[in-house]
């Protein structure tokens, strides 16, 4: 749950998914739009080991050019050249097209995700230890290439536990950080990027600590 605390699954959770789905006739999808082709080449699926039936994919798979997709078994997917009606305008977008071919090559040929985790460790190492030293307690969790940050301290395994951290408070500190020139969303989500190397990390950590040092002791 990468927009709700970057909150991941508890372990055998998707496994019982996958057995229940099995046991009751019932197709599995997973949403990947911002899964897919972040915590691994293969997404959520490769990440975590369980497949479903289909999976929906975003502009990730183009490099950030609006593209969707879909992805599945062979025997649900062939419903798509029979009996199922799957039109739209952009289908088929020659820009997006050639987006996703080149970002696929980029992928498969040599994966940035590896990169992601490594900066985005780093990065979550760094606004721990920011944290500590400036007296604030943070929550920070999730995966390296989409993390949450919030203050206070609580386990956060759905929606209602992520409530018991001070949310407004990070919101706040948000539009600080937005104001000192490191764009970070509102919600608490932060993604890492292979893009990035030693010096945006000492960067973004260097505004993050004057954002902090500046913040009223809770």
């Amino acid at each position: 749950m990468i927009n709700s605390g970057a909150i991941p699954s508890r372990t055998g959770f998707l496994e019982a998914l996958r057995s229940l789905t099995k046991e009751h006739g019932a197709l599995l999808i997973f949403d990947e739009v911002i899964t897919g082709f972040r915590l691994a080449a293969g997404g959520g699926v490769e990440r975590f080991g369980v497949t479903p039936d289909l999976a929906t994919y975003g502009k990730a798979m183009a490099g950030g050019v609006p593209a969707a997709a879909f992805a599945g078994r062979a025997d649900v997917m062939e419903r798509l050249a029979g009996d199922t009606n799957h039109s739209g305008t952009l289908n088929g977008n020659a820009l997006s097209s050639a987006e996703v071919i080149a970002a696929m090559d980029l992928i498969g040929g040599s994966p940035p995700c590896q990169g992601s985790e490594d900066y985005g460790t780093a990065l979550m190492a760094g606004i721990e230890r920011i944290a500590s030293e400036h007296g604030q307690e943070m929550n920070v969790q999730g995966f390296p290439m989409a993390f949450d940050v919030s203050f206070g301290k609580a386990e956060v395994t759905d929606w209602r536990t992520l409530q018991n951290l001070d949310l407004d408070q990070y919101a706040r500190l948000s539009s600080a950080l937005v104001e000192s020139g490191t764009w970070v969303t509102g919600r608490g989500v932060w993604y890492s990027s292979a893009a990035h190397g030693s010096e945006e990390l000492a960067d973004v950590l260097d505004r993050f600590e004057a954002a902090l040092s500046a913040w009223p002791t809770t």
